[in-house]
């Protein structure tokens, strides 16, 4: 996640959550828990992710910032390594849908979003269905890696989310036209009024 994000999906879920405010059914939170056991090829039950499934997101700074260190400063042995990168808090799609929701603001004066189920998963997010956490152990031990902290990479998205809406206003109505055919409504209007608003300040100014 992060700033030029192109699958849209956090950013759809923060038209959703102002939607939400002004009338739109409520955020979904997917439901990864399957109706029957799968097996592999050789006849081992598949895992499966938990009903609400905790988050592992990684921020596209951080991944920035850690291949330019390579560069940098290049590895002395391992030319080919497999590691792992993503904020360290892991929270389950609903506490992470009420984080965002307080870095755009909404904690204290307005009503905590509500949440519903959904039967449509992987169209927002989690896209990874993972019965565990993830571990960046081995990204921090070797390489000292750092994420950066979670309410500061949410904090970087709703910004960049407040002001694509004017700099980028086709990619905002991506994200929105993502979301359910009401919920979409919604965001579409509150989209026009931003934009609409900031074309009344340019001409006042």
């Amino acid at each position: 996640i992060g700033p030029f994000d192109s699958t849209h999906r956090l950013w759809a879920y923060w038209h959703w959550l102002r939607a939400g405010e002004v009338g739109a059914p409520p955020p979904q939170v997917q439901s990864y828990k399957r109706k029957r056991k799968m097996f592999d090829s050789e006849g081992w039950e598949i895992a499966q992710a938990a009903g609400d499934c905790q988050l592992a997101v990684v921020y596209s700074s951080d991944v920035a910032k850690f291949l330019a260190s390579f560069i940098l400063q290049p590895p002395n042995e391992k030319s080919i390594d497999v590691i792992n990168l993503c904020c360290d808090e892991q929270l389950q799609l609903s506490e992470f849908l009420e984080r965002l929701f307080a870095a755009a603001g909404g904690e204290g004066h307005r009503k905590r979003p509500r949440m519903a189920p959904d039967k449509n998963p992987k169209l927002y997010l989690p896209s990874v269905d993972r019965p565990w956490p993830l571990s960046c152990e081995r990204a921090k031990k070797e390489y000292g890696f750092q994420a950066t902290p979670l309410d500061d990479v949410l904090a970087a998205c709703v910004d960049f989310f407040e002001d694509s809406c004017v700099k980028f206003p086709e990619e905002a109505k991506k994200a929105a036209l993502k979301l359910p055919s009401e919920a979409a409504a919604y965001a579409l209007k509150l989209l026009e009024a931003s934009l609409s608003s900031a074309h009344h300040g340019l001409s006042s100014g």
